[in-house]
């Protein structure tokens, strides 16, 4: 009985544990089912992004694509565009738009010019500032006086110019020293005359011998020469000028009074005028102006105001005393003679003048004085002395290199020598006689900014000698 119970024991438990496989197994089914199912549908999600993803970013490499297109175009053409817009600017430059729109530039100064170029003004300037050490032997002291160590500003001015309808011109240079306004070159002119050439009136400098006509910008010394003394210097008048024959030759005559300062009546007796005439040549002339011949003559017929004349001169620097003087004597005229040469070669350049004064003194026995300078100058750096053709005359110095400039150069170096005398002693007249020996050292740091050295021997005939150190910094435009 037991062994039968124990038998449907076993059989109902393998039973139940049969019931239990079959049910966990049809369960197992069901949720693998189920999960492979689940499974199946989030793959086709994923893939359903992928493809989404794969289209937005083709889109966006195609409009990126589109994009470098229209860059590389663009590159493309800016050098084209830049090259037309620079061509523009440049044109518009050289050829204004027409009109009276004001077109500004630096050429020397600051200068204004109309679209139309019909009118033009300019504006300048200058500073001189000089410095001076003089030594004088005994002699000197006891006959001239003490000669000072100083300092002065030689030279400022203020000059405004210009040229309207391209035929009219003006300026109007003012010196200001001494606590007043003077008078330099202040005139009206007209240009290119048919058949007369330049005409000109107002205060300016009379057309007489190389050296006074070159400014003292462009001087190579810091002072003219011992014979500039009988030269005449600005006075009020009236000129015709005008360079013929291609600019080989120039010639200019005047008539003239002296003035004052301020450009008034001056010294000048009723009916006195003075008459000067200068003509030049140039020979030879090659490679524009590094190589020339230079040769000219001067003219003045001078009235004396109120039949007074007087004639003095100090060496050369300014800060010294005259120490020649033929005092005030009674003369009705004099008649200036000049004769001016310079030769350039490259680097080289070499320059003399002579000048004779004859006088109508006849109660001093008619004096006759004169005087004559030569120098030669040599550029250490390779420039040379521009030559200006219109006017005769030496103009700015322009380095090859500036110094502190663009290039980093040493500016331009220039070394001379000149020798001089004047001599204002003849018949009743004993002004003496002045001997000049003076050794340059200019240093032009570019065209507008220059400081110079200059070294003078000088030697009064007879009485002695003195010693002077100058230095000059000067500023133009």
């Amino acid at each position: 009985m037991f062994k039968i119970i124990q038998r449907k024991l076993k059989t109902a438990v393998k039973i139940i544990v049969f019931t239990f496989i079959l049910w966990g197994t049809s369960n197992l089914l069901i949720g693998t089912s189920r999960a492979a199912s689940y499974e199946s549908d989030e793959i086709v999600e994923i893939k359903n992004q992928m493809k989404a993803m794969e289209k937005r970013h083709e889109e966006e490499i195609q409009q990126m694509q589109k994009r470098i297109e229209k860059l590389e175009a663009v590159q493309n053409a800016m050098p084209v565009k830049i090259e037309e817009r620079i061509s523009r600017l440049e044109k518009n430059i050289q050829t204004p738009a027409k009109g009276n729109a004001l077109l500004g530039y630096w050429k020397d100064g600051v200068r204004l010019k109309t679209a139309d170029g019909v009118f033009e003004f300019k504006i300048g300037g200058r500073i001189q500032n000089d410095w001076a050490f003089i030594r004088e032997d005994n002699d000197i002291h006891n006959t001239i006086g003490h000669q000072k160590d100083g300092t002065e500003m030689r030279s400022a001015r203020i000059n405004l110019a210009g040229r309207f309808y391209k035929r009219f011109d003006f300026r109007s240079e003012f010196e200001f020293l001494g606590g007043k306004a003077e008078f330099k070159n202040v005139y009206i002119g007209v240009r290119r005359i048919p058949l007369v050439g330049n005409f000109r009136v107002g205060q300016f400098a009379e057309p007489f011998s190389l050296e006074e006509k070159t400014s003292s910008r462009f001087s190579t010394f810091m002072e003219r020469s011992l014979p500039n003394a009988f030269v005449p210097g600005r006075n009020i008048g009236a000129m015709l000028f005008s360079p013929f024959l291609h600019k080989r030759m120039t010639g200019a005559v005047g008539v003239f009074r002296d003035t004052d300062d301020f450009g008034g009546n001056g010294t000048s007796g009723d009916g006195e005028y003075n008459e000067t005439v200068r003509v030049t040549g140039l020979p030879w002339y090659q490679r524009k102006g590094e190589h020339l011949l230079h040769l000219g003559a001067s003219f003045s017929h001078r009235n004396s105001n109120n039949d007074q004349l007087r004639i003095q001169e100090r060496p050369e620097a300014h800060l010294a005393s005259h120490f020649v003087d033929t005092g005030t004597f009674t003369a009705k005229t004099m008649d200036l003679y000049g004769a001016e040469s310079a030769l350039v070669l490259g680097p080289l350049s070499l320059q003399g003048e002579y000048v004779t004064a004859l006088t109508n003194a006849k109660a001093s026995g008619d004096p006759r004085f004169g005087g004559f300078y030569f120098y030669g100058s040599y550029f250490l750096t390779g420039e040379h002395r521009p030559y200006n053709r219109e006017l005769a005359v030496f103009s700015r110095v322009r380095p090859k290199r500036d110094f502190l400039g663009p290039k980093r150069g040493p500016g331009a170096w220039e070394v001379a020598v000149r020798y001089s005398t004047i001599d204002l002693s003849d018949e009743l007249i004993n002004g003496r006689e002045l001997y000049d020996i003076t050794v340059g050292l200019n240093w032009y740091l570019n065209p507008h900014l220059r400081w110079m050295w200059n070294y003078i021997f000088t030697d009064l005939n007879s009485v002695g000698n003195a010693h002077i150190l100058a230095t000059r910094f000067q500023v133009d435009f």
